[in-house]
């Protein structure tokens, strides 16, 4: 007796459909969030590098949705080498930047491992999708539009809206002038004030503050300065020459200032920048942490 073919289209696995859900979502989350930024920034070079984000996440959403959803090996095959590409992004930047201890590395890490595992999820997905293809058996679904897709993709797009907004307001950086020690983004040296800070996360962006030297000095050597206890090397120096220091852009007032006597301090890794420098003739401190 010959065996009769099954003509219905191969169905994605269940872990299939799960990885797909969160990397869409996920894409999605950093294509609103990217949109929102680039209508608020006036920069040329942060727009550029919001769109080089911004383009491969909606593409790479785009061909996750199509792929599994759609049951099209063009679009299995194609977010297979997206998994290949983030994975490799997070493993190596995660572990580069792990070599100080801390969460972001962690969680880049995290997410290589979770996209790695949809390496072999999509290869087997294609080698179906291929196989289905060459029994004559039907399998992509070419444009129709459920009801139920229409109401998914309306849902979506509110959210992404929501998102952007998010991202919008986000996008600039939380500033502040001539207030107290308080409101500064880490502690500050004991009666530290006049503080103006600028900055996106906990560690700050720029803070400068008035402060005692003895005060700056003690509160150094306790570790005050956010992840400066990992640096085996840290310690203030005197400077012996002028040196001149570059303020943050959304300060007001110069964009750098002239230290003729006082003390600094440095610390620059493959992917950071940790500065502190001290002004013994203003009595003013200038923080700078920064991605390289």
């Amino acid at each position: 007796m010959t065996e009769v073919a099954d003509p219905r289209p191969p169905r994605p696995s269940i872990w299939l459909i799960l990885h797909s859900l969160v990397v869409i979502g996920a894409s999605l989350w950093v294509v609103a969030m990217g949109a929102g930024a680039f209508l608020n920034t006036g920069e040329v070079c942060s727009q550029i590098s919001l769109i080089i984000v911004v383009l491969p996440c909606a593409g790479y959403a785009a061909a996750q949705y199509w792929g599994t959803f759609r049951r099209s090996d063009g679009g299995a095959i194609r977010a297979l080498f997206g998994n290949v590409a983030i994975s490799l992004i997070g493993l190596l930047v995660g572990g580069s930047i792990s070599a100080v201890p801390n969460a972001y590395g962690y969680w880049l890490i995290g997410a290589g491992v979770f996209f790695a595992l949809g390496i072999p999820l999509n290869w087997q997905w294609y080698v179906r999708l291929r196989r289905a293809a060459a029994k004559g058996i039907p399998t992509d679904r070419k444009y129709q539009i459920t009801l139920m897709e229409g109401v998914v993709f309306t849902s979506v797009l509110c959210v992404m809206t929501a998102v952007a907004i998010e991202g919008y307001r986000k996008s600039r950086p939380q500033t502040v002038e001539h207030v107290d020690a308080s409101q500064a983004p880490f502690r500050l040296p004991v009666g530290a004030s006049d503080v103006s800070c600028v900055g996106y996360s906990s560690f700050g962006d720029a803070v400068e503050f008035a402060v005692e030297e003895k005060a700056l000095v003690d509160w150094f050597d306790a570790g005050g300065i956010p992840m400066s206890t990992q640096d085996p090397t840290a310690k203030l120096e005197e400077i012996a020459t002028p040196q001149s220091v570059l303020r943050s852009g959304y300060f007001s007032g110069p964009k750098s200032i002239s230290i003729q006597s006082g003390l600094k301090y440095k610390w620059k890794t493959p992917d950071f920048t940790l500065e502190l420098y001290y002004d013994r003739g203003t009595k003013r401190a200038y923080y700078r942490f920064y991605f390289d």
